[in-house]
């Protein structure tokens, strides 16, 4: 993951980037260009606040925001030619910034938006000599994944001790701008727990789907 040139997050909502953000950190430190694609609406006023808060943490971790703003309903209440509408434009911007690692939602995640995304990404970057995806991977929000095989098949660990205040920072922006809406106090217990079970300061994880090197 650590070796790629170019990765895409590929997220349901703004703030599912930030249970990641020491990982992005890391990347944009070591010269990987990265960049967060959100696609699913939550609702046009909280949506406007985590969007602002977004683009604030982009410059604090380096990455390159992308929304499919004219989504503003909920993914749940989308009809079948708005998904195609969807699925494609997800599509054309996968190809046209051409990562060599994307990342996106856990499809056993709690969330059935999340899930939709999740295997909406599957799909499309399916293994093809058709593009240069070499790595798929799911990444990890705290209270979610538990709900279906747990945490044991994610076994991609980063070592995120030396960025883990600017993790905690994103958070709190978040945290701070919806109320307490964003799981702050998860996504740190998480973090440190990882990084104890790993034999590290601190951790993210991931679930690898395939990886071709």
């Amino acid at each position: 993951m650590l070796n790629s040139k170019k990765v895409l997050f590929v997220l349901a909502h703004y703030d599912d980037e930030s249970f990641s953000a020491g990982t992005i950190k890391k990347m944009v430190d070591k010269g990987i260009e990265v960049s967060v694609l959100f696609i699913c609406g939550l609702g046009k006023d909280l949506e406007d606040k985590r969007r602002d808060v977004c683009w604030e943490n982009s410059e604090l971790i380096g990455y390159t925001p992308y929304d499919l703003r004219y989504f503003d309903l909920t993914l749940n209440s989308l009809h079948n030619d708005v998904r195609i509408e969807m699925e494609q434009s997800v599509r054309d911007y996968i190809f046209s910034f051409a990562p060599d690692t994307v990342i996106t939602n856990h499809g056993g995640d709690l969330h059935s938006d999340h899930r939709f995304v999740s295997k909406m990404v599957r799909i499309i970057t399916r293994p093809s000599q058709h593009h240069n995806i070499k790595n798929l991977y799911e990444c990890y929000v705290p209270g979610a994944a538990e709900y279906d095989e747990g945490t044991q098949m994610f076994n991609t660990v980063i070592d995120i001790t030396s960025e883990f205040r600017e993790k905690i920072k994103c958070l709190a922006n978040y945290n701070l701008s919806t109320n307490g809406v964003s799981n702050l106090n998860g996504a740190e217990i998480s973090s440190k727990y990882f990084g104890n079970l790993y034999g590290v300061g601190v951790a993210e994880i991931f679930k690898p789907i395939y990886c071709k090197g």
